[in-house]
């Protein structure tokens, strides 16, 4: 692979007509996609030596931080699209599917990004219980579809869509449901200041609100004038 990059990168642009000049960038943009289902492969097998417990991590992220020196968040994202694309071979020589097949396959094939596997895989596992089952599986096969023809920021506008469409019961309005994908997560600067993200259930959510707006209230001021700070920034 070096020994290809070594060849490329001399080239000189500037002598390509437009034509070449954005087909070689698409080119690159597929083969970047494929080395992402490689790595994929990559991280299956050394998860089936036990690569990770062999070299003292405590997990497959964690070695794959140590190993590349990419940020923690990275390789916990590396994983996990491995995880929903990689196939797998078992100790006894079993194989096993990946659960995606579809996004496996497609970025096989370099027809969609990392970023539209991680969309498509998060609609599908967003889908009750029931709706996985029955429908799941064209779902996947849909959005990989609509993957190839929007980025991944729209197609996650589709993806909600394909969600809401299928949840006219209300499923996902269930509490159980809420419950159990409940989730926080804070991340800390080395500044100590944090960014939080996360899932609340309507009753964390109300009484946050609850408290967060009383406190949110806009300054008075001295000359009249409004307070400039946002509803974000009050809180």
């Amino acid at each position: 692979m070096s020994s290809v990059v070594d060849d490329l990168v001399p080239v000189d642009l500037a002598r390509c007509d437009d034509d070449v000049l954005l087909e070689s960038w698409r080119e690159l943009e597929r083969t970047r996609n494929r080395l992402a289902a490689m790595e994929h492969r990559l991280i299956a097998e050394a998860e089936r030596r036990g690569l990770p417990f062999t070299c003292g991590a405590k997990n497959t992220a964690a070695f794959v931080r140590g190993l590349l020196r990419v940020h923690p968040r990275e390789a916990v994202a590396r994983v996990r699209a491995a995880d929903a694309a990689a196939g797998r071979t078992t100790l006894t020589g079993e194989t096993v599917p990946a659960p995606f097949p579809r996004v496996a396959a497609a970025q096989t094939e370099g027809t969609i990004s990392p970023r539209h596997a991680q969309v498509i895989v998060a609609a599908v596992e967003r889908l009750p219980d029931v709706v996985q089952v029955e429908d799941g599986a064209r779902v996947e096969a849909d959005l990989v579809e609509y993957a190839t023809q929007f980025d991944p920021h729209q197609l996650g506008t589709l993806a909600l869509r394909v969600t809401t469409l299928l949840d006219q019961d209300g499923t996902l309005a269930d509490v159980a449901y809420r419950d159990r994908h409940r989730d926080l997560t804070i991340r800390q600067r080395p500044d100590g200041s944090a960014s939080i993200t996360g899932e609340a259930t309507a009753e964390l959510a109300e009484r946050l609100l609850t408290v967060l707006d009383a406190l949110a209230a806009p300054k008075l001021s001295i000359d009249g004038t409004k307070d400039p700070r946002t509803a974000g920034q009050r809180r």
